[in-house]
């Protein structure tokens, strides 16, 4: 017996020492599996995979280079014919407005034309219902359609139209009964140039070449146009109750102006010039060197060559 348990032993011991060698080659590996160097005899399983990862490293690199190319010749013309249209707007642009002091840009918006209908057409009414005279010729009067194409009217004009009271003026007619001193200058006519220039700059403001910061200047710069005149309604009725007073016949109306309600207007209507500044400063600002990819050096070094 004593015999036998020591081969036993013996083999138990074996058995012992051939599992813990098996352990430590799995243990191993599972080592090499995990931080990735291949086990013994199986390093061409993982060549498909080292290919594949190459190959699109490579194709994305072929992409990318293709891509810097393409925008340095392909894609250049294209960038060039825009930028030339958008050059040719923006040039129309500040040639409109460059060099115009704040009396040029008030005879492009026709100030001068549009008192001189509005002023005209507040007389016209004066002598009409005051001292019963009416203009033979009224076609060729400032106001006239052929002069002033169009015309802003208030909504309350258009409500009291026909609900004037009728009354009898000593020939017998009969003649709407009006008090002077509750005139309302209902209807702004607005002068050829008037139109044309609101629509040159709303043409250049709806323009998709045109930079969005520049149409919104141009935008306002509309706005201010439009309250101006506005401002020329409210001066006209504020100043013709003193039609009575200061033209009481038809012959002070013949020797009158119109000029102490243009210096009045004058007074109170907003310059273009500020806002006129601001449009040319950001053509020259977004023409500059900047916008054309050139730096300083490099075109200071053009022009002496070009010297």
């Amino acid at each position: 017996m004593l015999r036998l348990n020591r081969r036993f032993d013996r083999t138990d011991r074996v058995c012992k020492v051939g599992v813990s060698r098996s352990w430590k080659e799995y243990d191993l590996r599972m080592l090499r599996t995990q931080v990735g160097a291949p086990a013994t005899g199986q390093w061409w399983q993982i060549m498909p995979a080292v290919v594949q990862t190459a190959f699109w490293i490579l194709v994305g690199t072929v992409t990318l280079l293709t891509y810097i190319h393409a925008r340095r010749t392909v894609l250049q013309p294209v960038r060039t014919e825009a930028y030339k249209l958008q050059l040719e707007e923006m040039t129309k642009i500040y040639r409109i407005f460059a060099g115009k002091g704040e009396v040029d840009l008030a005879n492009y918006f026709g100030t001068k034309e549009m008192v001189n209908a509005n002023v005209a057409a507040m007389y016209d009414a004066y002598i009409r219902t005051q001292l019963g005279y009416e203009h033979k010729d009224k076609e060729d009067r400032p106001y006239a359609k052929r002069y002033c194409p169009s015309a802003r009217i208030r909504t309350e004009a258009l409500e009291l139209a026909g609900t004037h009271q009728k009354e009898k003026d000593r020939n017998g007619t009969e003649v709407p009964s009006f008090v002077w001193s509750d005139y309302r200058h209902h209807a702004l006519y607005l002068p050829r140039g008037v139109s044309v220039a609101e629509e040159e700059i709303e043409s250049a403001a709806s323009n998709p070449l045109v930079p969005s910061e520049l149409c919104s200047l141009l935008e306002e710069l509309i706005e201010i146009a439009a309250r101006n005149s506005e401002y020329l309604r409210d001066v006209i009725e504020e100043e013709a109750p003193r039609m009575p007073e200061l033209y009481p016949t038809i012959d002070d109306i013949t020797r009158s102006g119109f000029g102490w309600i243009n210096n009045k207007l004058t007074r109170r209507a907003e310059e273009y010039k500020p806002k006129v500044d601001e449009i040319t400063g950001f053509c020259r600002i977004y023409l500059s060197s900047d916008s054309l990819n050139v730096a300083p050096g490099r075109r200071s070094a053009r022009r002496s060559r070009l010297n």
